[in-house]
């Protein structure tokens, strides 16, 4: 698969973009009292080349392109800031590891929510205690894809300059099969022991076994 080089839970200080909950992590409500914005710069605009679109694009809609197929994405935003070297900096420290299990398992957890299982049952619980066993994980095999920074300047509600800043991201994959493993054995080891001697347990824990069948994407 041919690769471009570097969305949940994440450090207090950075904004994430995970999970293609939101279409993209600059847009906001009409009603917004933040300040319209304007990007006056990016990472290699003097060479002539454009913004790439995953920077723009939601992580589901990233997982859908063909480039992606058989990946899982994560892509991080860092808080606004005065210095391209310290919005670098922050993104760069974190524990990325880490990080990408705490995003996963929400994932897990919002897929859970939309499934038909219930989530306050016995086997519905079972699966949110697999969603924060696998929040805790330390997950190998990730790859970083790129990275890219963009400098806004940002306007008041008079139209004057209220700021200028850098914004840095980083995304970053890992391969369905390597992150489903760990899904559904810490899955598996939460259903275990579960009552299943009524039709009703029983089906209870069929159907928290199947919502991870098409891995982390809710269809």
């Amino acid at each position: 698969m041919k690769r471009i080089g570097f969305y949940g839970l994440f450090a207090a200080a950075v904004m994430v973009c995970t999970a293609g909950i939101t279409a993209s992590c600059k847009s906001t409500p009409a009603t917004s009292k933040i300040p319209a914005s304007r990007m006056i710069d990016y990472q290699d605009k003097k060479f002539g080349k454009s913004i790439p679109n995953w920077v723009t694009m939601d992580v589901r809609e990233l997982e859908m392109r063909k480039e992606y197929a058989g990946y899982y994405v994560f892509k991080f935003e860092s808080p606004r800031g005065k210095s391209l070297e310290g919005v670098r900096s922050i993104t760069e420290n974190l524990n990325v590891p880490q990080q990408i299990a705490q995003m996963a398992a929400v994932r897990m957890k919002n897929k859970a929510a939309a499934s038909s299982t219930d989530t306050a049952g016995t086997a519905g619980q079972a699966v949110i205690r697999a969603a924060e066993t696998v929040a805790t994980v330390t997950i190998s095999g990730l790859r970083r894809e790129a990275d890219f920074w963009t400098q806004d300047r940002y306007f008041d509600t008079n139209g004057d300059v209220a700021e200028e800043s850098f914004t840095y991201y980083v995304l970053y994959t890992i391969s369905r099969e390597t992150m489903d493993k760990i899904i559904k054995a810490e899955l598996k080891k939460a259903l275990e022991g579960l009552p299943a001697k009524s039709a009703e347990e029983r089906d209870a824990i069929k159907r928290a076994q199947d919502i991870f069948e098409n891995g982390l994407f809710i269809e």
